[in-house]
């Protein structure tokens, strides 16, 4: 369940707490619920919580997803996210379009940036003009995104 507090980093995904953070950080590294229960002296129910807390808020299903996301490799499961999130919202609730709206400009958002990252990463721009024509094409989304 989306809550509509929630705010976008700034590479366009939902902030998590800092205990959200860590748990989510001990299940990249391949720690069990009850493990990190143990580790960070909370229950198993509150991991389990939190873990679907911060699904929900990074747009994701699993653990498996989890980890790609805390590993960097978000480009394709941020498209593939972005694509399925399209759906028909003519008969949903007004909370649930709202908050399928939020998540769907966080992903364009995120999109953005993770192109501009890949396109640093392999050199794709090396003129200083073309940098500045990049980064307005950035700005120009986000500006969009936050106006709607």
């Amino acid at each position: 369940m989306a809550n509509s507090n929630w705010q976008c980093d700034q590479d366009g995904r939902l902030e998590l707490t800092s205990q959200e953070e860590k748990i989510a950080t001990l299940v990249a590294r391949g720690y069990s619920n009850r493990k990190i229960a143990e580790l960070i002296g909370v229950s198993q129910k509150t991991v389990s919580k939190s873990l679907r807390t911060s699904y929900s808020k990074l747009n994701i299903n699993n653990r498996t997803e989890l980890m790609l996301v805390k590993l960097g490799e978000t480009s394709s499961l941020l498209e593939w996210r972005y694509y399925s999130s399209l759906v028909n919202l003519d008969f949903a609730s007004p909370r649930y379009k709202k908050a399928t709206r939020n998540k769907q400009k966080c992903l364009r958002i995120a999109l953005e940036i993770n192109h501009l990252k890949y396109k640093c990463r392999f050199n794709l721009v090396s003129l200083k003009s073309e940098w500045l024509g990049e980064l307005d094409k950035l700005m120009e989304t986000i500006i969009k995104e936050l106006g709607e």
